[in-house]
């Protein structure tokens, strides 16, 4: 009787050790997540105070109008959104708001290529954005590779897109849909990994329904629109551009 006392003892002891042992256990997990809660907290505020100082030197943002359009901005830019449509007057600020996106994007180690759709020749135009093969035509001596390969990974910005012919408007749609395409005079498709955004002072809409520009292309370029406040509807950042 004696000793199955003891082992009854020594059994309850055991069992007591169990449940402080279970119980400092469980503090610590509490603890831990505490932690892991707290260094969340710090990162995302780190984050955040990085992003503010990263919008001061790169973008004047004085306007509550205009941080709108940052913020909108801050927030695709971390996206997955392959193709962005910005629109607003000339001298709005539609380029700072593309270089912010791809500096505010994890692709920002990568190409950031502008190309002016209204300056660069038409007959030019193709082999600069998609290449061209040599020979494929008379100055042609070399093969060359376009702004879509060469900002592989990053981002192209295709200033004043309402200026693009019709033809081209239907190769840049086949790009953005299967992210292929052929250089110019190529037969082997080629792609490429690119981030595209598309600026215009132009109504594109009323250039769909007037059909000199594709429905199609302007529906896929619209992803996710910005419209960018006129400079004279935002006088707060007057005085800092001037």
């Amino acid at each position: 009787d004696a000793a199955l006392a003891q082992s009854r003892t020594r059994d309850s002891d055991l069992a007591n050790e169990l449940r402080e042992a279970q119980a400092k256990l469980a503090l610590l997990d509490t603890r831990v997540g505490e932690s892991q809660t707290q260094q969340a907290s710090l990162e995302a505020q780190a984050a955040k105070q990085s992003r503010e100082r990263h919008l001061a030197q790169t973008v004047i943002a004085d306007s509550p109008k205009f941080r709108e359009v940052i913020d909108t901005a801050e927030r695709v830019a971390s996206s997955e959104v392959a193709s962005i449509l910005i629109q607003g007057e000339s001298g709005s600020g539609k380029n700072v708001v593309a270089r912010f996106i791809h500096s505010a994007s994890p692709r920002r180690a990568r190409p950031f290529i502008e190309v002016s759709c209204a300056t660069i020749p038409e007959n030019l135009l193709e082999s600069e954005l998609f290449g061209h093969e040599k020979g494929a035509f008379t100055d042609a001596k070399s093969t060359k590779r376009g702004v879509f390969e060469l900002a592989e990974g990053g981002t192209v910005v295709l200033d004043e897109i309402g200026e693009l012919r019709l033809d081209l408007q239907a190769k840049l749609l086949h790009f953005l849909e299967e992210r292929r395409f052929r250089r110019v005079g190529g037969t082997r498709e080629i792609t490429a990994d690119v981030r595209v955004i598309a600026l215009t002072n132009r109504d594109l809409q009323g250039m769909v329904r007037d059909k000199s520009f594709r429905n199609d292309l302007f529906y896929r370029l619209n992803v996710f629109p910005i419209y960018v406040v006129a400079l004279r509807d935002r006088p707060e950042d007057v005085l800092p551009l001037a």
